[in-house]
């Protein structure tokens, strides 16, 4: 939740400071090129080996989801839109919140849902390294002693996680964007 946030606000603020996100893009993609699982030793000395190294680690995975889906959502907002609201006497918050959150609400909402196996993905591996608990633990533990049915059951649970996880990432997107016309009343073609 904490990576999420966080990628969306300084999506937000890079996208709308255009200048600053000039400057800071080339240091943003290096950080994401970064094998996560290389800084995962630093996390568990910096952060211990409690569940905090293990939401970092699985933060940063879903901080450059958010923040690259949002700032591409914030930054395709059609000029013209910004334009006409601007000439029917809307400040800059109100062409902000009623004209550019909305149509980045699709970008960052498809970014969070993008980012939930992933973020998944970095507590399994943060177990993995250390710990003596969890599904990642309990996955190592029977990969490491070839007890096949073991693994493949602590596989289908993070399966089955990540099924309900996107349900409820799906209803929550539903919900937010009911607003939007479905294909079928803007004409599109449904099969």
């Amino acid at each position: 939740v904490i990576g999420g946030v966080s990628g969306i606000a300084l999506g937000i603020l890079l996208a709308r400071w255009r200048f600053v996100g000039k400057i800071c893009d080339p240091f943003l993609l290096a950080l994401n090129s970064v094998p996560r699982i290389a800084v995962a030793p630093m996390l568990i000395v910096w952060f211990g080996i409690g569940i905090a190294s293990k939401v970092f680690l699985a933060g940063t995975l879903v901080f450059f989801i958010t923040f690259f889906n949002t700032l591409s959502g914030i930054r395709g907002v059609d000029k013209a839109l910004c334009d006409v609201a601007r000439v029917q006497g809307a400040s800059e918050w109100q062409i902000f919140t009623k004209v550019m959150m909305p149509h980045a609400s699709a970008w960052i909402l498809t970014g969070l849902k993008m980012s939930l196996p992933f973020a998944l993905v970095g507590v399994i591996i943060g177990e993995f390294l250390v710990s003596s608990q969890g599904l990642g633990y309990r996955l190592n533990f029977y990969s490491t002693q070839y007890n096949t049915a073991g693994a493949i059951s602590m596989i289908l649970i993070m399966m089955f996680l990540m099924m309900v996880l996107t349900a409820i990432a799906d209803r929550v997107d539903a919900r937010l964007l009911r607003w939007r016309p479905s294909d079928r009343e803007a004409g599109g073609v449904v099969p």
